[in-house]
Order: C-alpha cells, then structure tokens, then sequence
C-alpha cells in the first residue's frame, strides 16, 4: 500500500507488501497497488503499539493496510454485494469475529 501524502489518513498506513497475522503469524501477500484513495478495499486495522500491553489502545497506534481492492465489475454486478462477500471471506480466513477480533457479526444471506 502507498500514501496519497494528500490526505489526513496517510499517516495511519502501514506499508508494507505482506500483511502478518498477529495471533498465527501466517503471511498473506498483498498484491496491487493501493492507496489511501482506493475505492471498493477490503482493509484490516492493526495496533502499531508495544503489544505486551494490556489496557487498550490509543486511536494514535491503530493503523489500517488494504488487504485487496475489488475491480470494477463486468455486465453491471454489484460490486458493494461482492465487497460484502470478500469481507465475510476475510473475516472467516483472519478469525477476527469477536472475541478473537473487533467484528461483532457478518451476514451470511450475502451469499444467497
């Protein structure tokens, strides 16, 4: 992911080109080019601070990398219903459903 460095998010992007599970360590290769500006992303928010503390989190550690970017769609589709899909998708493969992470539910009529 890249800065647009014309915006007040820029200073929260990590850069990097694999995104690290921070509970399996499993590497996930980012691919594309992503930046602040990107429409349609799926993105993942991490704390940046020291992660042996336990009371929380200042909004000045978190950070947030796009993990994929949904191309515009042949014949008309519906590309929010197919962003809602990958992040249902995500959220299974990083296992980030409360308590393990910060989403609280996902739909699965998405799939219908």
């Amino acid at each position: 992911m890249y800065q647009c460095l014309n915006c007040v998010q820029c200073k929260h992007v990590i850069r990097r080109k694999a995104f690290i599970h921070p509970g399996t360590g499993e590497t996930i290769q980012i691919r594309g080019y992503h930046t602040c500006l990107s429409q349609f992303v799926i993105y993942v928010i991490v704390c940046w601070g020291n992660r042996a503390e336990k009371l929380g989190h200042t909004s000045d550690q978190l950070r947030f990398m796009v993990l994929e970017t949904i191309p515009p769609l042949k014949r008309g589709s519906d590309c929010e219903l197919r962003l809602k899909q990958r992040e249902v998708w995500w959220i299974n493969k990083l296992n980030t459903l409360h308590p393990h992470g910060l989403n609280k539910d996902y739909d699965l009529y998405l799939f219908l």
